[in-house]
């Protein structure tokens, strides 16, 4: 019985096995990334993509802090870059995205002394690509404790 075993072992070892590797070429996207910018931030767009965005550390002419974003399609292909201008020490305090668009608030960020207290929201569309600014300042004592879209926007 060891002697049938052992053959059958010996037989099985000498075949030939056919073995192949992948056809395809993985699929690597590389996203342009600045070693002084410490935060990314992604909103998904369902349908149309996602929307990449960070702050840099660059200023516009009107003295405003630049946020680079990015649109993606559902297939990771970047479609545009494009900066955006809000105003120094705001951070991203919270975003919504609904069926046409996506909100991004923006507030005075607490870690640091800043005279101006206030906020800044950032409405996407994705059909049109296009970014409308609304923003104010916020009493002294009043603090941003939630956001949301209250309509279907």
């Amino acid at each position: 019985m060891s002697a049938r075993f052992l053959m059958f072992f010996v037989i099985l070892l000498s075949l030939p096995f056919n073995s192949e590797s992948q056809v395809l070429e993985p699929v690597r996207t590389e996203i342009p990334a600045r070693i002084d910018a410490p935060c990314y931030y992604k909103l998904l767009l369902g349908e149309r993509g996602m929307l990449h965005y960070y702050e840099s550390t660059d200023f516009n002419e009107d003295g405003k802090r630049k946020w680079f974003f990015s649109l993606y399609d559902t297939g990771f292909r970047e479609q545009w870059t494009q900066s955006f201008g809000l105003m120094d020490g705001y951070g991203l305090a919270g975003s919504v995205v609904t069926s046409k668009y996506a909100f991004m608030l923006f507030s005075t960020n607490t870690s640091r002394k800043s005279n101006q207290r206030g906020y800044e929201l950032l409405r996407f569309d994705a059909r049109s690509g296009t970014f409308q600014l609304m923003g104010s300042l916020l009493p002294e004592k009043a603090e941003i404790q939630g956001f949301t879209a209250l309509l279907n926007l």
